[in-house]
């Protein structure tokens, strides 16, 4: 993907975690744009399993899971201040950052 995206940056972190760095010889600005490529055998392509699937039935390309636990992402909700929020925002961020009953909230 290009410098700056969010899987991007994923990627590249892990792979500097893993004590890496990747040579990437082709870059695209899409997720589609990736699909094509693979898919005319320019290369490889590391992307969510949801577009994997969306794109497969426009470009054949085979697909493997990645199931190490850098492939997983954490992802977190971003507000301002929880005493603002309304109370059915409150309810939902707690219903999502639930773990065991209590939201997760850090500032």
């Amino acid at each position: 993907m290009a410098q700056g995206s969010a899987l991007q940056d994923h990627i590249n972190d892990q792979a500097r975690t893993a004590g890496r760095l990747l040579d990437l010889r082709i870059r695209m600005k899409t997720y589609e744009g990736v699909c094509e490529m693979v898919s005319h055998g320019v290369g490889i392509g590391i992307l969510p399993q949801s577009v994997a699937k969306r794109y497969r039935r426009r470009h054949s390309y085979a697909t493997l899971l990645l199931t190490d636990a850098w492939a997983r992402r954490q992802l977190c909700l971003c507000f301002r201040e929880w005493k603002v929020l309304s109370a059915p925002m409150q309810r939902l961020l707690t219903h999502l950052g639930t773990s065991q009953g209590k939201p997760n909230v850090s500032s």
